[in-house]
């Protein structure tokens, strides 16, 4: 996500110290799927990505509740034959990006990841 829309929405602590990475997920199996986490990946390197619980400790009032409302905590369930949609974080130094600048290249970052796969478990009814 842009700098400008993650001020925006979640306050300039979180703007410039991550990215946000929408992630949209599809399950066209037989059963529900529980996501319990993420790997991601720049070339070789794996990604850090921060607990929800670190971001909202940064926010205050309403852009918590927003941050609450969109980013991965975890445990998300994708029932079968349905779409979700939620928001990754990762920070900004695990690209050596330095915290203080806002005049990245969204498309660039995107070269640099290499992977984004959920860490799945169907769930059996």
């Amino acid at each position: 996500m842009p700098y400008r829309v993650m001020k925006d929405n979640f306050g300039k602590a979180i703007a410039t110290g991550f990215y946000g990475i929408e992630v949209n997920l599809g399950n066209n199996s037989d059963s529900d799927l529980l996501i319990e986490g993420f790997v991601l990946a720049a070339g070789s390197q794996p990604l850090p990505s921060s607990s929800l619980s670190l971001l909202m400790s940064q926010t205050r009032g309403d852009k918590t509740t927003r941050l609450c409302k969109v980013g991965f905590e975890g445990n998300l369930v994708v029932a079968r034959d349905t779409q979700k949609r939620t928001l990754l974080f990762i920070p900004r130094r695990a690209f050596g990006s330095r915290s203080d600048r806002t005049d990245f290249d969204v498309v660039e970052i995107q070269k640099q990841i290499t992977e984004v796969r959920p860490i799945v478990r169907k769930i059996e009814k």
